[in-house]
């Protein structure tokens, strides 16, 4: 997980499942059909959300077939997995570059007279 500061929320269907961070960076979940969403977020970095998809297991889907048809596989989630890792790498906010500052109105240029050698304001 990139920065060390990334925080990821982790979430199926908007429930929250739990928050990973550099310090703590494994979460366990129960199987189940729908996805996960993970938003990540550290400050100075660009938010990044990414979705880790449920696939269906090529075990749970035969033994399904041969056994139940797959009822009781779909209904207690064992035919579905995660993807075992994700590689998180968040990526540097956009420098916002200060706008110039306005333009200063001049004030009329001061005149100075010159006497007898000495510099004087009239």
């Amino acid at each position: 997980m990139d920065p060390k500061e990334a925080r990821c929320v982790a979430s199926r269907e908007g429930v929250e499942l739990g928050t990973v961070t550099r310090s703590q960076q494994t979460l366990t979940v129960g199987k189940g059909a729908r996805d996960i969403i993970l938003l990540c977020k550290a400050q100075g970095h660009e938010d990044k959300t990414l979705r880790l998809v449920s696939k269906t297991q090529a075990a749970g889907v035969v033994g399904g077939i041969f056994l139940d048809l797959g009822i009781v596989d779909m209904m207690t989630g064992a035919m579905w997995k995660y993807p075992e890792s994700v590689n998180v790498v968040l990526d540097p906010a956009a420098a916002t570059v200060p706008a110039a500052p306005a333009p200063v109105a001049s004030a009329p240029a001061a005149t100075v007279a010159v006497q007898d050698g000495a510099a004087t304001k009239p």
